[in-house]
């Protein structure tokens, strides 16, 4: 599927790059802040989920440890009518991720700062959402842990990785099932530019997530799945 670029859009990440580039001197959001290497490691990553995954525009979408907002922010700018929401616990993040919002004049996003383990047994957000993504660094049991709560059954959570995908889906697969996913696929591709290989590891929800889990932060790293 070829990702619907214009005027208006690639204005709108310049904005986002000018904002992260100034705002990561004093906080230290990123540690990729060069401009070719945040249009394909920020913005080509971010992006490349819709060359492969058909999101219709009533489909709702969470963003779990958005950090600087990826892969979120950008999404928005691609899927305007598309209800997101964005979930980190970071202050200076969610801060930052909201003057972004006001400069690029986005009104209709959802910015919460928390844990995920503590929303995903609210009912306003427990197994509500089409579409889970999360671009956090860690395995593949744990992030399962975190976010498939909050897919709806019929959804899919989809987890943005590097090389190594089948083991870490191989690896994972009890806590995956335990939560009500079943491995569908595994997308391997470049990204645009770049010798960079990525994945994306997409599970789908089957049945319902047992009202337990997520467990707490704590107890999650100590036992996991």
């Amino acid at each position: 599927m070829k990702i619907g670029y214009d005027e208006n859009k690639l204005q709108q990440l310049e904005i986002f790059y000018d904002l992260l580039n100034k705002e990561n001197m004093k906080y230290n959001l990123t540690a990729i802040t060069d401009y070719e290497d945040v249009l394909i490691k920020h913005y080509a990553d971010s992006l490349a989920l819709l060359k492969f995954i058909d999101i219709k525009p009533e489909d709702s979408i969470l963003d779990i440890g958005t950090g600087a907002g990826f892969p979120g922010i950008p999404l928005k700018i691609f899927l305007p009518s598309n209800p997101i929401t964005l979930i980190e616990a970071t202050e200076k993040k969610v801060n930052f991720i909201g003057n972004i919002c006001d400069e690029l004049a986005i009104d209709d996003i959802c910015l919460c700062q928390c844990r995920a383990e503590d929303i995903a047994h609210d009912d306003e957000f427990r197994e509500t959402f089409d579409f889970v993504l999360s671009r956090a660094v860690g395995n593949l049991s744990v992030l399962a842990e975190y976010s498939l709560a909050f897919v709806k059954v019929g959804g899919h959570f989809i987890a943005y990785k590097g090389e190594g995908a089948e083991e870490e889906a191989d690896f994972s697969k009890n806590a995956i099932n335990l939560m009500g996913g079943k491995l569908e696929n595994i997308v391997h591709f470049n990204l645009s530019g770049s010798d960079n290989k990525r994945s994306f590891i997409i599970i789908k929800k089957v049945k319902s997530t047992p009202s337990k889990y997520p467990r707490s932060n704590a107890t999650i790293k100590k036992h996991q799945l």
